[in-house]
C-alpha cells in the first residue's frame, strides 16, 4: 500500500506542474486599450485615429466612435486621438497591464482648417458664328484610343450616331 501511494503522488506532482506550465503559457503578456472618441457635444467621431505613441500600434474608431487597440505592451504609454477637422488630443501616463483592458475616452474639439485659394485657368475654343449645329472631329489619335477593328465601329462611340446591321 505504501508503494502505491508514491507513484500516485508523483503523478499528482507531474499533473500540477503541467497545469502550472499550461497556465503560464496561456497567460497574456500584453494588454489592450479601449474607449470612445466623441466631439465636445458628446457625439461619436467615426474614423478617428487612435495611436500609441512610440509604437506602430493603433486603431480607427467605428461608426459609434469606439476603438480597441490590441497587443499593447505593459507599461506607461502616451496615446493620441486625431482626425482632420479636430484638434488632436493626447493623454499621457496611461498604465497598461498584461491581460487587462485600460479604458481611455477622448473628447475632440473642432478645428478650423485654413487653405490658400485655388485659381483655375482654362482656355475655351472661340465660338464659331457660322456653325449652326454641334460637331465632333475624329482624328487618328482618337481612332487609336477606341477598342475597335473597323472604322465604322468608331462611329458607334460618337454621340448621336448609331450604326445598324449591315453597316447602315
Amino acid at each position: 500500500m505504501f508503494a502505491c501511494a508514491i507513484p500516485h503522488s508523483r503523478s499528482l506532482l507531474v499533473s500540477g506542474f503541467t497545469a502550472l506550465l499550461v497556465a503560464t503559457a496561456w497567460a497574456g503578456t500584453t494588454g489592450k486599450l479601449a474607449g470612445v472618441v466623441t466631439d465636445v457635444d458628446g457625439q461619436p467621431v467615426p474614423g478617428a485615429a487612435v495611436t500609441v505613441n512610440g509604437t506602430r500600434l493603433g486603431a480607427s474608431t467605428d461608426a459609434d466612435g469606439r476603438y480597441i487597440v490590441l497587443q499593447v505592451p505593459p507599461g506607461n504609454h502616451v496615446v493620441t486621438a486625431q482626425l482632420i477637422g479636430y484638434n488632436p488630443t493626447t493623454v499621457t501616463d496611461i498604465r497598461v497591464s498584461a491581460d487587462l483592458t485600460s479604458r481611455i475616452d477622448f473628447r475632440l474639439g473642432q478645428e478650423a482648417i485654413e487653405m490658400e485659394g485655388i485659381t483655375v485657368i482654362a482656355e475655351r475654343p472661340p465660338i464659331e458664328v457660322d456653325v449652326t449645329s454641334s460637331q465632333t472631329i475624329v482624328d487618328a489619335t482618337r481612332v487609336s484610343e477606341v477598342p475597335v477593328n473597323q472604322m465604322l465601329d468608331v462611329l458607334n462611340y460618337q454621340p448621336g450616331v448609331s450604326v445598324a446591321r449591315d453597316n447602315e
